[in-house]
C-alpha cells in the first residue's frame, strides 16, 4: 500500500505516524511467516535426517537376566538411544526360552522412528538362565534343623525329594529358616528363597529322614510293678524316627523306678510305661497324720489305692470308717489337710 504524502512545516514531504506504524506491522507479519517456515523445513529435515540415521540390527536368539526384554540389551542400536529402554515383551522364567514374531518387534521400533533401517528375524528366540538350589545344600540345611531339635542324634537324610518352582534368577542366592513336620520317618517342609535379598517364595520338599540314637531296651521280660535296676537294661543304636518320643535315652535316669505296663525283652524303654513306685500299697495300714505349727495328731488308717511320693490318695479312718483323701509323704505314711 502506497502512503499519501501530505504538507508538513517542514520544507521536504514527510509520513504521519499511523502510516509508519501499519507498515512497519505488515514487514512483521511477513518476517513471522517466512521465520516459521524456515523453522518447520529445518525440524523437519531435522527428523528425517534422524530417523534416517537411525538403524537396529538383531540377532535371531539373545539372552536376558531381567523379567523385561529391553531392545538396549538385545540389538544393537545406531544413532539414538531413546530405543535402549524399548520395551518388546515380558521375559520367560528363569531357565526357560520364549518366541517373539519379529513383525511384532518392527511394528515397536517404526512407531518411534518410522524411517529407522532395522535387521530383524523373523522369530526372535530369548532365553532367561537362571540357578538351581542343590539336593546337596538342601540337605545340610534339613540336618543343621534336626540337630537344633535332636540334640545328640545321627541324622541321616534319605530319599530327598524338592516340589515346586527349583529354578531362579541369576544373582546371590540365599535361603532362610526351615520348617518341618511329619511323624515317624517320613517329614515334609519348606524354607523361603532369596535373591538378591528379594523374596522369590518357598520351596517345599519331602525327604525319609532317619535319626539314629541310643535308647534303653529291657533285657529281660518285666512284669508291672516290678523295680527297674543296672541289670535289667542296656543301650542300643535304635532309629528314633520309628520310636514314639518318650522313649528313655538316659538308662540310670529310670534306675529305682517301677513298671506300670508289661515290657518284653527287646522293647526300647518308653516313659508311659514307668511310674514311681508306690511307697503305700491299697489295703496297707497307714498312719494318718493331721499336723500344725503347734500341735501334730496321728491315727491309724487304711490305703484304698496305691500312691507314691506326694501322690493324693483316699484313706479310711479305721476309727471312725470315715473316708478322706491325703497326700503320700513317705512309706506308710499319709498327711491330711489341718
Amino acid at each position: 500500500m502506497k502512503p499519501t504524502p501530505r504538507v508538513c512545516r517542514r520544507p521536504m514531504p514527510c509520513w504521519d505516524w499511523q502510516t509508519a506504524s501499519s507498515v512497519r506491522g505488515e514487514i512483521m507479519k511477513r518476517i513471522v511467516r517466512i521465520s516459521g517456515w524456515i523453522l518447520f523445513w529445518l525440524i523437519m529435515g531435522s527428523a528425517v535426517s534422524s530417523s534416517a540415521s537411525v538403524r537396529v540390527v538383531l540377532p535371531e536368539s539373545v539372552r536376558v537376566t531381567g523379567d523385561e526384554i529391553l531392545l538396549g540389551e538385545v540389538a544393537r542400536i545406531e544413532g539414538t538411544s531413546k530405543l535402549d529402554k524399548l520395551v518388546l515383551g515380558r521375559s520367560p522364567r528363569p531357565g526357560h526360552s520364549l518366541s517373539l514374531p519379529g513383525s511384532r518387534i518392527r511394528i515397536l521400533i517404526l512407531r518411534e522412528f518410522p524411517d529407522a533401517e532395522h535387521e530383524i528375524p523373523g522369530v526372535l528366540r530369548v532365553e532367561r538362565p537362571g540357578q538351581s538350589i542343590s539336593e546337596e545344600r538342601v540337605k545340610v540345611l534339613l540336618q543343621s534343623s534336626m540337630r537344633k531339635r535332636y540334640p545328640g542324634a545321627s541324622i541321616e537324610i534319605r530319599d530327598l525329594r524338592l516340589q515346586g518352582q527349583d529354578t531362579f534368577a541369576l544373582g546371590r542366592l540365599t535361603l532362610g529358616a526351615l520348617e518341618f513336620s511329619g511323624t515317624g520317618s517320613r517329614i515334609r517342609g519348606q524354607f523361603p528363597v532369596f535373591v538378591d535379598g528379594q523374596s522369590m517364595g518357598n520351596l517345599r520338599f519331602a525327604a525319609q529322614v532317619d535319626r539314629m540314637g541310643s535308647v534303653a531296651v529291657a533285657v529281660r521280660t518285666m512284669e508291672r510293678d516290678a523295680v527297674i535296676g543296672p541289670d535289667d537294661l542296656r543301650m542300643e543304636r535304635r532309629n528314633l524316627s520309628e520310636l514314639r518320643d518318650d522313649v528313655v535315652l538316659d538308662a540310670e535316669a529310670v534306675y529305682g523306678m517301677a513298671v506300670r505296663l508289661r515290657i518284653s525283652a527287646g522293647d526300647a524303654l518308653r516313659a508311659d510305661r514307668l511310674m514311681v513306685p508306690p511307697l503305700v500299697r491299697r489295703g496297707d495300714r497307714v498312719r494318718m497324720v493331721v499336723q500344725s505349727e503347734t500341735l501334730m495328731v496321728h491315727t491309724a488308717g487304711q490305703a484304698l489305692r496305691d500312691g507314691g511320693m506326694g501322690e493324693r490318695i483316699p484313706v479310711e479312718n479305721l476309727r471312725t470308717g470315715k473316708v478322706v483323701q491325703g497326700e503320700v509323704t513317705a512309706a506308710g505314711q499319709v498327711r491330711l489337710a489341718f
